[in-house]
């Protein structure tokens, strides 16, 4: 048999690697609610800044279930915080492979944490590595960001991260910085016309790739071979007709700075198209109608709009397009004018008296919502009389109800959060002689879509905490966005009846958008829908949720004050 002779040496160290080992599993080896109990100092460290502790409790957890993403997600902000850069962008790594970074309401991880996606991750990944002088490697995951539908990819090009790349010929083709010896005017066009066809493609997240069709790739080669006879506006029309190829609502070309809008603002009610408001002198011609841009009708004018609106369905047009008839390059564009800076209108007053009315283009102005009647929020019925209030109800005790308006999905500017504002909202309609509660979506065109879950409970409690109870949901043309989510949620959800319009959006829809970026020359601001919203069912093609109670709103009823879809709610409730 032969001895085994082992050094002291030796031995000692094989003890000492042991005793690390063991050590490490039993850090490992924590029981749930051990390791529940560890989150949550964890959670306290980070809150209280202790960031070099917060960091080691976090790393402890995420080696303790090492398959939790958020856990590594929040390991790397602590090490970040803590200037461990290189552990932080290991950490980053696993969140990236494991799918976290987008978990708003997981109680895992504390709320002071950023939420990123996985493009967001990859380019705070590659900042990481240009602090650390790892250009390649910074490169790399930009290159990956860029893959993964990071926009705006041309705010890399004044990121102080990357100040030292600005030569480099693989950063500025990920940047989108231009080539350089391009002089012409035309060329510049041309240029920004194949960026943006090219980041339609890179972005869009439609899955019928619309940005890849025939059509698309003919209308975007035509307008270059164009633009040697169009001017600047007309091109910038051109772009917008060129992304409404795309077929959904958020994908726009922003006006450009030279573009003049009428002072006035139209409303496309049940019975023709109507001044609602105007800026100045113009505000005597609210209440007519409008029958002619120029010598064109204005059925000859709406007939054009779907060209030129970008929208998920039909309904977009018959709210977004009125805005467009106000800007003077669109309204050139259709025919509704010549001059570029006016227009002439025709227009039947209130009286039935017919004039021509001449209007010089202003300043570009916020898209309004419908305002009340002349501006008489005291007269104005119920759902006018607050509708720059984002969220706000009020008891109605002649029909056993609380009317709650849902303006926007956003948190109250100055004002209490909608997490705050919702337990008011359950108080009020815990009172048992609250037998109806209406809610009332017609002006939200969206927001933020992770903020309206608690909404969504208190209706669901509402419905099953007594016979007899009914949700009422009023929505139309202007229900947008994550509002339309927040409606496919309540359909699904709830038995509330909707009442109104069919919404604005598709329960499917290609979304997100409204993250600017400019074109390289030009320096027009353009933004493509890069996410895709599914709250309902993969076979539901439905272009909009159409309502059980449909109702229109003619110009009748809005400059006497009435409003009829509220009227067919409170006639549901005392006829059920």
């Amino acid at each position: 048999m032969t001895s085994l002779r082992i050094s002291r040496r030796t031995l000692s160290a094989v003890v000492m690697v042991l005793a690390v080992a063991a050590t490490t599993l039993a850090a490992q080896q924590l029981s749930g609610p051990d390791h529940y109990a560890l989150l949550g100092q964890a959670r306290t460290a980070m809150d209280q800044r202790r960031y070099p502790e917060a960091a080691g409790l976090y790393r402890r957890l995420a080696d303790n279930n090492p398959r939790d993403g958020e856990l590594w997600m929040a390991y790397a902000s602590a090490a970040r915080a803590a200037g461990r850069l290189a552990d932080a962008l290991q950490a980053d790594e696993k969140v990236i492979e494991l799918g976290a970074g987008f978990r708003p309401n997981a109680s895992i991880k504390p709320m002071n944490l950023d939420l990123a996606d996985r493009p967001q991750l990859a380019y705070r990944m590659a900042r990481g590595y240009a602090t650390l002088g790892r250009k390649d490697r910074a490169l790399d995951w930009l290159t990956k960001a860029v893959a993964w539908r990071y926009t705006p990819r041309t705010s890399m090009q004044t990121d102080s991260a990357f100040r030292a790349y600005q030569d480099d010929d693989r950063f500025r083709e990920l940047a989108g910085l231009p080539p350089k010896g391009i002089r012409s005017r035309d060329q510049r066009w041309r240029y920004d016309i194949d960026f943006l066809a090219s980041e339609c493609k890179r972005l869009h997240a439609s899955f019928t790739r619309e940005a890849y069709s025939p059509q698309f790739d003919a209308a975007a080669t035509d307008l270059k071979a164009r633009v040697g006879q169009l001017t600047d506006n007309q091109i910038i029309v051109g772009l917008q007709r060129l992304v409404v190829l795309l077929r959904d609502g958020h994908s726009i070309v922003a006006p450009a700075d030279s573009g003049k809008l009428l002072p006035v603002d139209f409303y496309w009610f049940s019975d023709g198209l109507f001044v609602v408001n105007g800026i100045g002198d113009a505000k005597r011609w609210t209440g007519s109608r409008v029958l002619k841009f120029g010598s064109q009708n204005v059925e000859a004018l709406l007939a054009q709009l779907p060209a030129y609106v970008s929208r998920d369905n039909p309904m977009g047009v018959r709210w977004i397009g009125p805005v467009m008839l106000t800007r003077l390059d669109f309204l050139q564009a259709m025919g509704g004018t010549s001059d570029p800076s006016r227009a002439t209108l025709t227009l039947r007053g209130p009286t039935g008296a017919v004039t021509d009315v001449a209007l010089e283009g202003g300043p570009n102005r916020p898209r309004p919502k419908l305002v009340p009647p002349y501006g008489d929020t005291v007269r104005a019925p119920l759902y006018l009389k607050r509708v720059t209030t984002n969220y706000w109800f009020t008891p109605l005790p002649e029909v056993n109800a609380v009317y709650f308006q849902f303006n926007q999905v956003i948190n109250q500017p100055g004002g209490e959060l909608l997490a705050q504002f919702a337990p008011k909202l359950l108080e009020a309609v815990k009172d048992p002689s609250v037998k109806n509660l209406i809610i009332d979506a017609r002006h939200n065109n969206g927001g933020n879509s992770y903020l309206y879950p608690p909404l969504l409970r208190i209706f669901a409690y509402f419905q099953e905490s007594s016979p007899g109870r009914q949700l009422f949901y009023v929505v139309g043309r202007n229900t947008f966005s994550a509002a339309q989510n927040f409606s496919t949620n309540v359909e699904r959800l709830t038995n509330a009846i909707f009442v109104g319009e069919p919404t604005g959006s598709s329960p499917r829809f290609t979304g997100e958008g409204a993250i600017w970026f400019e074109l390289p020359y030009s320096r027009v601001r353009a933004s493509i829908s890069n996410w895709y919203h599914q709250f309902t069912f993969w076979s539901d093609s439905r272009p909009w949720i159409s309502p059980a109670v449909p109702v229109e709103l003619s110009s009748t009823d809005y400059f006497a004050g009435r409003d009829p879809a509220l009227e067919a709610v409170f006639d549901l409730i005392r006829h059920p």
